[in-house]
């Protein structure tokens, strides 16, 4: 039987650490994560191909228009409690969140290939430390240091990605100091970002491989929020000030396929409160600054409201305008006078299927040998960040002992469509299209139908099924062609096991 050198080291590393520990009175606290999903997809993809016209929302079938996969993950948070003032926290993924498929190990440098009848060797499932900082309590605060999680309010710009189905998450290298005052809380705080992974991020391997010099592009926030928390009143809010600078070094095409920096000032205010049976939560996140050479100011709003009627019973609804990129008038070379589009962060979802995958990425998505543009360059099909779209949620839940009743109604409009005549900027390319539009787009997202159940078989494992039924609107119809697509009612059905622990 073989057994994975990293693996075997891993287990060898922890079991020294837990014997390190109890020499010397420290404690290994360990808890993690397990999920597995099975997805059918119906009609993501026309049955008559309509090639998209420089710039349209195309959606190309990888040979079919229905779409079956499964899904593996799991995550290990082992904590050491050096004393009362000492902790070091980790978190260790095997696989990958975005790429982790039964029967594929996942792409990239360490992917090796697989051509066995009879059995599956983890060749890139391999187990990687994702996070890794120490917590210092001190006199002035807490102070982290480390590979750190970031989060924010309702998470639309920083979201921690902790959640069991979350598959993003906000990670950086940071110093930060938690102080509090009586209700306030003053968090201080500069974190960088992988260098040549981020946007902004530049590439190793000097002029000759990358076309520019390395050094000084790497991404970096410089921030410092500011909380108020009052339990008794069931209330809290806050607002954060985050600088965020690029150089304009990048081999990364993260915008209108050009790559550049970024200098960016975001005020991120937000709130919730509880009054009896009623929760209400809203973010506004403000953004101004400069993008890839132009102006960019903008702000996007998303509110929650939550009543929960009885031990059973409760309603959801959430709202939200999420701005888009305006027409670039003219024929000519798109650009715009300013940037003026918003994309939440992907783990703030709405339905079952809008918001959750982008499905132009589903043909030739997760192949190192068929990827976005090179190597390691991968086109997920769960980037579908909320952009260009003011949303409507209604949802009931039902809660009857171990099972769990869910159904919600999704409606979405787009904030910008394609005029005819314009060169029009796509969502979810990012980009603008190549030629003028020769019609208009309409404004129509969607319109989504869930339900769900769910059972609870302990307080550890929970079995799922969903299902989501999406009519999808004339705004991704829209091919800048003759005609339009001709998209169907897609149906979606998952089937999920979750295991906390």
């Amino acid at each position: 039987m073989k057994i994975s050198l990293k693996l075997f080291g891993l287990l060898s590393t922890f079991a020294a650490l837990t014997t390190f520990s109890n020499a010397n009175a420290m404690d290994l606290d360990w808890s993690g994560q397990f999920r597995s999903e099975a997805v059918l997809i119906n009609n993501y993809a026309p049955e008559v191909q309509t090639p998209a016209t420089g710039g349209g929302y195309e959606i190309v079938n990888a040979g079919s228009k229905d779409a079956r996969f499964q899904s593996l993950f799991a995550r290990l948070r082992p904590k050491l409690i050096v004393n009362d003032n000492i902790a070091i926290k980790t978190e260790w993924w095997l696989g990958n969140p975005i790429t982790g498929f039964y029967g594929s190990d996942y792409p990239g440098a360490s992917r090796s290939d697989q051509r066995y009848y009879d059995s599956t060797y983890s060749g890139g499932s391999v187990i990687t430390a994702q996070r890794y900082w120490a917590e210092f309590l001190t006199d002035l605060g807490t102070f982290q240091v480390g590979r750190a999680p970031q989060h924010w309010g309702l998470g639309l710009v920083h979201h921690s990605g902790d959640g069991l189905w979350d598959r993003y998450q906000s990670t950086g290298d940071t110093y930060k100091m938690i102080s509090k005052f009586g209700n306030f809380t003053l968090s201080p705080f500069h974190t960088k970002y992988d260098m040549g992974a981020a946007v902004g991020g530049t590439c190793i391997g000097g002029a000759a491989t990358c076309g520019h010099p390395t050094g000084g592009a790497t991404l970096s926030e410089y921030g410092l929020g500011l909380q108020y928390e009052n339990k008794d009143e069931d209330f809290e809010g806050g607002v954060q000030l985050v600088r965020r600078i690029a150089g304009a070094q990048s081999e990364s095409k993260w915008i209108n396929n050009t790559s550049g920096g970024m200098n960016v000032t975001i005020w991120d205010i937000y709130a919730k409160k509880r009054m009896g049976k009623v929760d209400f939560a809203i973010e506004a996140p403000i953004f101004n600054g400069e993008l890839v050479g132009y102006k960019y100011q903008a702000f996007a709003l998303a509110a929650e409201l939550q009543y929960r009627a009885s031990d059973s019973w409760s309603f959801l609804a959430k709202g939200g305008k999420v701005p888009g990129q305006p027409n670039s008038p003219g024929a000519g070379t798109a650009n715009p006078d300013k940037w003026r589009m918003v994309s939440l962060h992907p783990n703030y979802k709405l339905g079952l299927l809008m918001f959750n995958y982008n499905f132009s990425n589903f043909a030739g998505n997760n192949n190192a040998n068929n990827s976005a543009g090179g190597a390691g360059d991968v086109k997920s099909i769960y980037d579908e960040p909320i952009t260009n779209a003011n949303y409507l949620l209604l949802g009931t839940a039902l809660t009857a002992d171990k099972w769990q009743f869910t159904f919600n109604f999704v409606t979405a409009k787009a904030d910008q469509t394609a005029h005819g005549g314009d060169q029009f900027f796509n969502s979810r390319t990012r980009a603008y299209s190549t030629t003028a539009a020769n019609h208009d787009q309409g404004s129509s997202i969607g319109t989504e139908f869930d339900l769900g159940v769910a059972l609870n078989w302990d307080e550890f494992t929970t079995f799922a099924l969903d299902f989501g039924l999406l009519m999808q609107g004339d705004y991704y119809k829209f091919n800048n062609g003759a005609t339009d697509t001709d998209l169907k009612t897609m149906f979606g059905a998952v089937g999920s096991i979750g295991l906390k622990f």
